[in-house]
């Protein structure tokens, strides 16, 4: 587990703030310049970034023994980033396909 802070639920715990990263430098074309992740996911979201795949949130779980979220934003992507996820951290995470409605689509679970 991890230590970091949920900035819509405080209540959980957790000391470290979330890290703002500069979303831009992998899609340029984006309308968001920076986005705040938390902290121990970090590199796992960016290798996933890095691999072209684009994200509409994710979350690490807060303090509490539950698998991270990452939401891509085309199903086309759901197994890629899976891909990346297993080749860039030893944890479980569900894979889901964001939308604009805000209900995530069914999860695939690496």
């Amino acid at each position: 587990m991890c230590n970091c802070r949920s900035y819509n639920r405080p209540e959980l715990g957790g000391s470290m703030a979330e890290t703002p990263v500069r979303y831009r430098d992998f899609f340029p074309h984006s309308q968001k310049e920076f986005v705040c992740l938390d902290t121990c996911i970090v590199e796992q979201v960016k290798a996933v970034w890095a691999a072209g795949i684009e994200t509409g949130g994710c979350c690490c779980g807060h303090n509490h023994a539950v698998t991270p979220q990452l939401f891509v934003r085309f199903p086309k992507d759901v197994e890629r980033a899976c891909q990346v996820l297993a080749e860039t951290d030893s944890r479980d995470w569900n894979v889901l396909v964001w939308s604009k409605s805000g209900q995530p689509q069914p999860r695939m679970d690496q």
